[in-house]
């Protein structure tokens, strides 16, 4: 809470780290606009080369259904 409170009544952006590419570091000047009004709207900033060209994610498997990887472990652990 107290770095939020520090953000938002400070004058300049925080820091952006040296090792976030250019594309990243833009990305994030967009999203810390203090003026709502210059900020861009989430379907434009899905829209941004930072987003468009990120790796995937792993999605997590939600089927419920068993994967080999906990079979696996089930039995191992059934074996000790």
């Amino acid at each position: 809470v107290a770095a939020l409170f520090k953000i938002g009544n400070s004058k300049e952006l925080p820091a952006i780290p040296d090792s976030l590419s250019d594309e990243g570091k833009h990305f994030v000047k967009l999203c810390l606009q203090r003026n709502p009004s210059d900020r861009p709207t989430a379907a434009q900033l899905l829209e941004h080369p930072f987003v468009k060209n990120a790796a995937p994610l792993a999605r997590p498997d939600l089927s419920g259904k068993p994967c080999e990887l906990n079979n696996n472990v089930t039995s191992i652990i059934r074996q000790a």
